[in-house]
Parts: C-alpha cells; sequence; structure tokens
C-alpha cells in the first residue's frame, strides 16, 4: 500500500512539475519574452498548435490574413515568430543592406544531406551568392531577347492546342483544364531551357510521369519540412514515410543527372539556361553536381509558379470583364498579330503588366514566403525585432509576402484594396528595380505576358 502511494505521490509530483513548467513558459511568452509587445491572439503567443494545426490542413495563408485584418500590419502568430505586411518590411528584410542581419531560417529549409551539393534556394549566402551572379547571365534581358523565339514556340503550340479543342468541343468535353495546359506548356518550356529538350506534355496533351512525380512530392517535401522544427520528428518521419520518399527523390535526381549530362554532352550555341551557365563558369562558378542541384530547383521553381500566375491572372481577368476587355483593346490596338509581339514591346502595354503585377498581390505563386532569422537586434517598420533570443525562443520569422494576399487591409501602402482600377497600379515602380527585387523575375513574367497577350486576340 505504501509503495502503491509512494507511485501515485511520484506521478503527481511529476504532473505538478511539467504544469508549473508550462506555466512558467506561458507567463514568460505573454509578459516577459521580447516580442510580449507584439499584437496577436494570446494563444498563438504560448503555444504553436494554432499555427501547426492551420499548416497540416493547408489554411495557413488565410489564417495569417485574418490575422492581419485583426489586428494590423505587425502580428505575433508564434511565440518567436512575426509577419509583417508593410511595404518598408520588404526592403529592411529582404534588401541587399539587410543580407547580413536577416539569413535564411533553417527551420524552414530542407537542406541535403551533407556533402550533396545545394542549389540557389538552399545554399547559405557566400553560394547563394555565387550561384545567383551565375544564373543572373540566363535570365537577362539578353538572354530573354534571344529566347523570344524559343518561349513564343510554346506559347503558339499551347494557342494552337487550345483552338482545336475548341473548333472541335463536344458535349464530352465542353471545357478544358487551363490550369492543366498552363502547365503542359511551363514545364515543357522550362524542361527545354534547362535541359535542351522538352517534356512533351503538350504534344502528347498529358503530363510527363517525370512531372507527375514533382508534383506528388511537393506534398511530401512539405511535411518533412514541417517535421524538422519539432526533431527528433522528421527522424521518426523519415523512418514510417521515407522509403518511399527517399526511392522518389533519388528517381527525380537520377532523371535529372541524366538529362544535365544529355545536355552537356551537345555543343550548341542555343541561348538555353545551360549555354549562359558554361559560357560564365569559371573557377569561382558552380561544380557540376551545383548544376544538376539548380536544374532541378529550376524545372520546379520555373514552371509550376508560372502556370499558377497564369490561372490566378486568367481566373481575375474573367472576374472583372471591363478588366479584361480593356486588356483585350490593349492589346489588339498594339499589335496587328502575335508575330509583332516581343519583350520591348509588350513592355509598352501599361495596363496588361499592371494586371499582371495586380494579379501576383491578389493570387501568388508563393504565398507563404521566405521566411528570414534576425542575427542581430534590429528595427522592422519601426517595431524592435530581437537577436535570437535563447534556445528555443531564436527564430523571427519575418513572413512579408503577406502583402501579395491582403488585399482588403488598411488602405495606408494598396489603396482601395481590393479594385483593380486604382492609379497607383499602374505607376508603381517595379518591384525588380529595388535592391530586393529578384534578378530572375523576368523570365515567368515575359512568358506570362506573352500567353495572355497571345489569349487576348
Amino acid at each position: 500500500m505504501t509503495f502503491l502511494l509512494s507511485i501515485a505521490a511520484c506521478v503527481l509530483a511529476v504532473v505538478a512539475v511539467g504544469m508549473l513548467y508550462a506555466s512558467g513558459i506561458a507567463f514568460y511568452n505573454l509578459y516577459l519574452h521580447p516580442l510580449a509587445k507584439y499584437p496577436g491572439p494570446k494563444l498563438n503567443a504560448i503555444s504553436s498548435l494554432p499555427w501547426l494545426s492551420k499548416m497540416v490542413r493547408g489554411d495557413m495563408v488565410q489564417y495569417l490574413h485574418a490575422l492581419h485584418e485583426e489586428y494590423g500590419e505587425v502580428v505575433r502568430f508564434l511565440p518567436n515568430e512575426t509577419s509583417f505586411i508593410t511595404a518598408s518590411a520588404w526592403k529592411e528584410i529582404y534588401g541587399h543592406a539587410a543580407a547580413k542581419i536577416f539569413v535564411k531560417d533553417p527551420a524552414s529549409y530542407m537542406r541535403p544531406p551533407q556533402g550533396k551539393a545545394t542549389s540557389i534556394l538552399t545554399a547559405d549566402d557566400a553560394d547563394h551568392a555565387r550561384c545567383r551572379k551565375l544564373l543572373t547571365h540566363a535570365f537577362s534581358d539578353r538572354a530573354l531577347r534571344e529566347q523570344h523565339v524559343l518561349i513564343q514556340g510554346y506559347v503558339d503550340s499551347l494557342i494552337r492546342n487550345l483552338s482545336d479543342r475548341a473548333v472541335g468541343g463536344s458535349k464530352e468535353m465542353p471545357s478544358v483544364d487551363m490550369t492543366q495546359w498552363y502547365n503542359f506548356t511551363t514545364f515543357d518550356l522550362i524542361g527545354d531551357l534547362a535541359f535542351g529538350s522538352p517534356f512533351d506534355c503538350l504534344k502528347e496533351s498529358a503530363m510527363h510521369p517525370w512531372v507527375s512525380m514533382i508534383f506528388e512530392s511537393v506534398k511530401g517535401v512539405f511535411f518533412f519540412s514541417l517535421a524538422q522544427r519539432y526533431t527528433p520528428m522528421d527522424k521518426v518521419m523519415l523512418f514510417f514515410l521515407g522509403k518511399t520518399g527517399q526511392e522518389k527523390q533519388a528517381s527525380h535526381m537520377a532523371m535529372t543527372i541524366e538529362k544535365v549530362s544529355q545536355r552537356l554532352s551537345i555543343e550548341t550555341d542555343r541561348p538555353d539556361f545551360m549555354s549562359y551557365i558554361l559560357k560564365y563558369n569559371d573557377e569561382k562558378g558552380m561544380s557540376r553536381e551545383e548544376i544538376v542541384a539548380n536544374s532541378s530547383f529550376l524545372i520546379k521553381a520555373g514552371s509550376e509558379t508560372t502556370a499558377t500566375g497564369l490561372s490566378g491572372a486568367t481566373y481575375l481577368l474573367l472576374k472583372n470583364p471591363q478588366a479584361l476587355q480593356k486588356v483585350v483593346s490593349e492589346v489588339r490596338s498594339s499589335f496587328k498579330s502575335v508575330d509583332e509581339m516581343d519583350a520591348a514591346s509588350l513592355a509598352n502595354c501599361k495596363y496588361l503588366d499592371a494586371c499582371l503585377k495586380e494579379s501576383l498581390r491578389m493570387y501568388p505563386p508563393v504565398p507563404i514566403g521566405l521566411p528570414r532569422r534576425a542575427t542581430e537586434a534590429t528595427v522592422v517598420s519601426g517595431w524592435q525585432v530581437p537577436k535570437h533570443v535563447r534556445p528555443p525562443a531564436r527564430y523571427i520569422h519575418a513572413q512579408i509576402a503577406l502583402t501579395s494576399i491582403s488585399p482588403n487591409r488598411p488602405g495606408s501602402e494598396f489603396p482601395n484594396g481590393h479594385r483593380t482600377t486604382h492609379p497607383s497600379i499602374t505607376t508603381s515602380p517595379d518591384p525588380s528595380s529595388r535592391s530586393d527585387g529578384c534578378r530572375t523575375h523576368h523570365h515567368p513574367i515575359l512568358t506570362t505576358t506573352l500567353r495572355l497577350s497571345s489569349l487576348s486576340p
């Protein structure tokens, strides 16, 4: 009996200590934490469970939007993470001057195993700068001009396929899935630019098995990345689900290596991505393994995101007939035929350009943003952002992409929120002209512009 009482007393003591510890953590997070003054739900300041549940269900973007609607431009949505949607935060967090202060949050990026080459997405600052410098040549204005004929060829193929289905439409197939056809086009185009040959999605009117595998792996990569935050959960997930995932990843990399090897074996002046990488590659450039890693990244990042942007722009234009008619009128009055369209002439279609930028704000292909960690105390939009405080409270997540999905937020940055006819939309500076702009963004924007313009007539 005494023994049982001792066990019960020990259990109660453990429970009491656990409750006391949890209460202490909650009190600290609410009142003593460096982020205690940030607005946001009390439960989110104490626990990561609300955030985790939204992430698992795929509702995080809408959830953050709702939090900003309620709490304003700055929100504490996790005990150690904040979200900003101010215009100034873009430059203060993602600008060149902030690169040494805000680094990639290691908890949010899946780095390859030790000894394996990294892509520009997962590379550290030094390797990122080196890879970026080399890849910039493949996305320069000169490269875009030289690649125009190649890009236009795939746009023409898309139009022909859609025209054939419009003419031969039937009750059995009264409509087409535009998102699917946009993906056919972007994967064919990026495959050709990265490897020298397309996936023939447009030709076969179907996804290539490799492309299908890429889509299937997206959720797995997301959940594994999520598990990295809760070590050893990532090890547990890898143990139970790793075999299938690792097989798919190995198959993907094997195909990438094969495609890269085939392209490297061909000597050609053809203006694709590889020709620019090889032309400017030197001892400070990329190794063969890094070329493979970046080719794999470009296939994923350069195709599906562009197709998603096109889908969003198409949907929003169809939902706003007046804007659609204005785009059609501008395109038809500017060009007598599709053959006249190129990067320089399309740049003069101001309203079309404005619609694309507005659609990217309203329906961004990467809505969750690119998390950053503060390596030293600093100020963002007037708010004190502390240096990593103490384990595990050390990550400050600057979620800036919410500017793209907050059309109805206070009008300090976006007057008239969801309206697409405000003058500032057509006169606002191009983000790429600022220090925080992405040098490679011109390629998907040109591709998107060509496709929408070709569809307009």
